[in-house]
């Protein structure tokens, strides 16, 4: 969110076909299924599974097509390290 490649009020998908639908709330946690916790958290409770909410949470992209938020947490680090 910090540098505006995804904001508050965002929908994300808990897994590529979307079992769950979360929404991206302004302090960066999820609010889904009427829990509220961190990308982690939420899908380690609605998979009822240890999980990697960076690798099981997706975004839909500019061409329609479902990503995982990881794609941009990676996009971030290479924004950051240009930056220095």
């Amino acid at each position: 969110m910090e540098i505006g490649i995804i904001s508050p009020g965002q929908r994300l998908y808990l897994g590529k076909e979307g079992k769950f639908e979360g929404k991206l709330r302004p302090d960066a946690s999820i609010i889904c299924e009427d829990l509220v916790g961190s990308i982690h958290k939420l899908a380690k409770a609605l998979l009822k599974a240890p999980a990697n909410g960076w690798e099981q949470w997706f975004y839909v992209d500019k061409g329609g097509q479902k990503q995982p938020i990881d794609n941009l947490r990676k996009l971030y680090r290479k924004i950051e390290k240009n930056s220095i």
